[in-house]
C-alpha cells in the first residue's frame, strides 16, 4: 500500500504522484481515472496506464500459494 498518492486536475491535465514519484502524464490513459468516494472504506485510484510495450514478470512458482 502506498503511503500518499495526490492527484492534481489543472484543467485537461492530470498529475498523479505516488509516494514522491510522479507517474508520467502520457501514461496514463485519458479519463481513466477514477477517485471514488467512500468514507468507510480505504482511499482509493483507479487508472489506465498505457504504453508502447508492456512487460509481465510472473516469478510465482506453481507450487507456492500467495
Amino acid at each position: 500500500m502506498a503511503e500518499r498518492i495526490c492527484v492534481v486536475r489543472t484543467g485537461g491535465v492530470l498529475t498523479l504522484v505516488v509516494d514522491g514519484v510522479e507517474i508520467p502524464a502520457n501514461a496514463i490513459r485519458r479519463g481513466s481515472v477514477e477517485l471514488p468516494v467512500d468514507t468507510d472504506d480505504v482511499p482509493t485510484v483507479r487508472l489506465a496506464l498505457t504504453a508502447r510495450h508492456v512487460d509481465v514478470v510472473n516469478t510465482l512458482n506453481e507450487s507456492e500459494t500467495p
